[in-house]
């Protein structure tokens, strides 16, 4: 209870916010890795096989859309597990805190991939940046 307004006033624990934020990061780099993992193995597989038929690439994009929406719906919830129990002061910071985390991961997750190969892959072209955009676009 605050004694000068005699209101209920929420206990904020500043040190237990940033432990519980500091857990929550190597969740984060996990996560990261998994969209770095899954996106090798596909661009792997890709160059691997060779194959050039538009069908195969079709079902490559529908898998990687899939990954897409799992990824951000398992990331979703565990960010707002852990967002709840970094025990925010205000509502503006618990908002924040949600956001950006939200924010950073799904934005890696859906356009980390278009971004490598426009601009580091050196045999990259504008069909294979379409099949990539193709099931990103579908998702949202």
């Amino acid at each position: 209870m605050n004694l000068i307004t005699s209101e209920v006033s929420k206990y904020y624990r500043r040190i237990y916010t940033v432990v519980v934020f500091s857990i929550s990061i190597p969740f984060l780099i996990i996560f990261t890795s998994l969209i770095i993992g899954l996106f090798l193995a596909i661009d792997y597989f890709q160059t691997a096989n060779s194959i050039t038929s538009v069908y195969y690439k079709v079902v490559v994009g529908i898998i990687q859309g899939l990954c897409i929406a799992i990824l951000n719906i398992t990331y979703s919830a565990l960010v707002n597990f852990f967002v709840e129990k970094e025990n925010h002061k205000f509502e503006e910071n618990y908002e924040f805190s949600l956001i950006y985390k939200n924010v950073l991961f799904k934005f890696m997750n859906s356009y980390l991939t278009v971004f490598y190969t426009a601009y580091f892959k050196y045999t990259s072209t504008y069909e294979e940046l379409f099949y990539l955009l193709l099931p990103v676009l579908i998702i949202k």
